[in-house]
């Protein structure tokens, strides 16, 4: 029980979760509508009823049935009743779901109907069999013929009939399959379908005569078309019920309903859609930045996209086949191949990115991943990420439709239906197989593209895990819509599913938080076939069910199994090894930074007599600048500005170290070369050969009015004194600190005595200014140094000192800084 308490909540979800499901979902969620008695096969079966009653010959043709949706009548039906009653209405009798039957040609050639046989008389009577093209059959939900066509050419010799023939021929079919009571003028009327019961329309009829008629004459016969008219309610519409007769024979027969023109408007999104787009651009462009980045400095594997990639493009060849067979011959082959060759070769791509991103992150996340790819799909870990994974996603769905249904008690919801094709899972050969691998492929794309990647991305730049969950719901919801209008309240609702997603990926893991997008798609899908009441569809939500329940079995079973792999640093992939060692190196460098800027001063020292401005501004790699004050007492003031050769923790190491020499031995002596030189021994005699410093030393004493320095192989000191325009380089002898034991360097090094007076200036700087890079790796130089200078000498040290910086970071624009940029301004007042 112990190992069970932190998934009790998730179970606990999980039944709740199924409760708000099955009491909401028919009347809050618009697949409520779907009730379908009859399933593919089922009005493929009709069709052949209706093709051996009608003589015609279908050999060599093979039917494929579709259910369709009209999408204007849903969304009048949704904006003028709202979703609970527009759900009644389509369950009842609204035909806004209709079954196609499409009898075509197999191998795309041949023709639909046999030659006739006999003499001539019977050829031109029968020539309606000879025509070439599709035959189609409309049905509504329960099977009650709504829609009949067959092609017949304009150039086709058939016998023709008088107008009162052809009416008669009409009256006759509609008595024959579509019910004559339909047509004999009582207000509310029935459509009783073949051998299945009776549906009720709710028409009331305008009247019993013909609407309007056509005669079409034909190069060799007369065609006619008939329209009756009638009114439905709920909503209320004009009904046209149009009949044409080719010759002697009924080509089609159409029940249309006449809808307002404001519901057969596209939907118009405007701004989300330019959001949309733009977000899948930005995405991408930088998705192939960072893909360019990672294989350059190999940080990306392919592996694991290999993997999930062709298992994708798989399931998805399958999918298409078991449901296009019925209705492709050999160019089957065509979509079966090489759609799922593109989509699967680029969710390769797509993942080896995301992941290479995912794992510089947070590789922690993937730990579960590397368990299920090394063959552990039973530990213990695996198992508690399919939990909370399966949960989360049912979970997510109950939350949808709750605040679908809070939302249609406030606002008048519907949806922006995509087209006119429903799911094609209802015509698939295998509906289960269908959402699973559908929607695998869907989600995998959703997923990696807007939670891993771009989450992960998020997490590279900002350090707040609320913001990130924040600005991850926002992306997703955005990314992966159900089309909710109006599109406020429609953004809302997903929000909320999108952040259930989001944050379970932020506090668990990747398979978590897959799962849970998956299972949200999964849920919809499994609870439409449920509601249909049609037992082969729900036969298969069943087993969707019973995957559910055996994945939570078996994962409930890992918790109590020893888990072979302990160590998950042994299973990561090779290519994640190199972002591990990129991160330590990167640690050791941010160490260093610390360490560094730890040692410089806080502060710029208040000093009667002296403006003083100071910075260090520190690279991308670490190297040792340093820079030092130190008030020696009768008004003299130690300045000091250092380099130490090397970069990183090292540099910021021997920085460190120079710093306790400088200031243990700053108040022995006034004289700076005396200094430097003692320095120079301690760090000779402590200090590997090979590492060395540049110093410069001095001491300003406001009581003489003199600045004392000495330079240890640093760049010179630059002054302007008051007055003049020019700036000097004052630049003494003197090797760097750890060259030589102590002869060569005592010999070598000079102290300059500089008298100064009110508004002379003086800059201590390190190399890394006057060695700064533009992108056409051109340096700043020492020359654009002085001028610089020159330029903001008048103000007090502050204003120069970002002037200087002002003209180096005009310089050198977005280029990269290679080196630490310290400069230290001392003004005289």
């Amino acid at each position: 029980m112990t190992k069970l308490k932190p998934l009790f909540p998730f179970l606990l979800l999980l039944l709740v979760s199924a409760v708000v499901i099955l009491n909401l979902f028919p009347g809050s969620h618009p697949q409520g509508a779907l009730v379908l008695p009859l399933d593919s096969d089922s009005v493929i079966q009709r069709s052949r009823e209706l093709i051996a009653e009608l003589s015609l010959d279908v050999t060599g043709y093979s039917p494929d049935a579709q259910l369709r949706m009209n999408r204007p009548l849903i969304r009048q039906s949704q904006r003028e009743l709202g979703i609970e009653r527009s759900n009644v209405r389509l369950r009842d009798s609204l035909p806004g779901y209709t079954w196609r039957v499409r009898w075509s040609p197999r191998t795309g050639f041949g023709q639909l109907f046999r030659e006739g046989n006999g003499n001539e008389e019977e050829r031109v009577r029968d020539a309606v069999r000879r025509m070439k093209g599709e035959l189609v059959f409309n049905f509504d939900t329960r099977g009650t013929l709504i829609g009949f066509s067959r092609v017949v050419a304009d150039s086709a010799k058939i016998a023709s009939v008088s107008a009162e023939e052809a009416k008669q021929l009409a009256v006759e079919f509609m008595d024959r399959f579509a019910g004559n009571k339909q047509w004999s003028g009582e207000d509310t009327v029935r459509v009783p379908p073949l051998d299945q019961g009776s549906i009720q329309y709710s028409v009331r009829m305008s009247g019993t005569e013909v609407e309007s008629e056509k005669k079409i004459e034909q190069p060799h016969r007369t065609d006619f078309e008939y329209v009756w008219a009638a009114r439905s309610t709920e909503p209320d519409n004009k009904i046209l019920i149009r009949v044409g007769i080719a010759g002697d024979a009924v080509s089609r027969y159409a029940v249309e309903y006449q809808i307002p023109e404001q519901y057969k408007q596209t939907d118009t999104m405007g701004v989300h859609q330019v959001v949309v787009v733009l977000l899948y651009f930005g995405l991408a462009v930088l998705m192939i930045v960072l893909t360019f980045k990672r294989i350059r400095s190999y940080e990306i594997g392919f592996k694991f996209g290999m993997i999930i990639g062709i298992g994708g493009g798989v399931l998805m060849a399958l999918q298409l086949y078991l449901t296009l067979y019925r209705e492709m011959g050999w160019e089957i082959i065509l979509p079966v191949f090489f759609a799922p060759l593109f989509i699967g070769g680029a969710l390769i791509v797509l993942w080896a990115v995301s992941e290479a991103i995912g794992r510089d992150a947070w590789k922690e996340k993937f730990i579960s991943i590397d368990l299920l790819f090394k063959g552990s799909a039973f530990h213990s870990r695996v198992g508690m990420s399919v939990i909370r994974g399966l949960a989360l996603g049912v979970g997510s769905f109950a939350v949808w439709l709750l605040l679908f249904r809070g939302g249609s008690m406030v606002l008048n919801l519907w949806m922006g239906l995509p087209g006119e094709d429903a799911d094609r899972m209802f015509d698939s050969f295998s509906p289960s197989f269908h959402v699973l691998g559908a929607s695998f492929i869907n989600v995998m794309y959703v997923f990696t593209f807007f939670v891993l990647f771009a989450v992960s991305f998020l997490r590279k730049k900002i350090s707040s895990l609320p913001a990130i969950v924040a600005i991850g719901t926002v992306v997703l919801g955005l990314g992966f819509g159900e089309n909710v209008q109006p599109l406020s309240a429609g953004i809302a609702i997903q929000l909320g599913m999108a952040a259930i997603v989001v944050w379970s990926f932020v506090r668990y893991d990747v398979l978590t938080s897959f799962l849970a997008l998956w299972m949200f798609t999964i849920t919809k899908e499994t609870a439409t076939l449920l509601f249909t009441g049609n037992p082969a569809y729900m036969g298969s939500a069943f087993m969707l069910l019973g995957l559910l329940v055996v994945m939570i079995l078996i994962s409930l079973l890992t918790l109590y199994r020893k888990n072979e792999i302990t160590d998950f640093d042994s299973i990561t992939p090779a290519f994640a090894r190199h972002i591990s060692e990129r991160q330590r190196l990167q640690q050791e460098l941010e160490i260093a930074r610390q360490v560094q800027m730890s040692f410089l001063p806080k502060t710029n020292p208040k000093f009667g007599g002296l403006d003083i401005a100071s910075r260090c501004a520190p690279a991308l790699e670490v190297g040792g600048d340093y820079y030092d004050f130190m008030e020696l007492g009768d008004r003299k003031l130690g300045v000091a500005v250092g380099d130490v050769s090397g970069k990183g923790t090292q540099a910021a190491f021997f920085m460190t170290l120079t710093k306790g020499f400088l200031r243990a031995l700053a108040g022995v002596t006034d004289s700076p070369a005396s200094i430097l030189t003692r320095i120079n021994k301690l760090f000779y005699e402590n200090v590997e050969r090979g590492i060395f410093i540049s110093m410069v030393y001095g001491i300003f004493d406001t009581g003489k009015n003199n600045l004392r320095f000495a330079r240890a192989g640093h760049n010179p000191v630059l002054t302007r004194k008051h007055g003049e325009s020019r700036v000097r380089i004052l630049n003494p002898m003197g090797l760097a600190l750890g060259l030589d034991e102590g002869e060569k360097f005592s010999m070598s090094i000079q102290e300059m005595d500089i008298p100064f007076q009110p508004g002379d200036l003086f800059v201590f700087y390190t190399d890394g200014l006057p060695e700064g890079m533009n992108k056409a790796m051109e340096e700043f130089g020492e020359e654009r140094l002085l001028k610089a200078v020159e330029k903001y000498a008048h103000g007090p040290a502050a204003e120069i000192l970002e002037g200087v910086f002002s003209e180096m970071k005009h310089f050198t624009g977005k280029a990269k800084q290679h080196d630490d940029m310290t400069i230290v301004v001392v003004k005289v007042i």
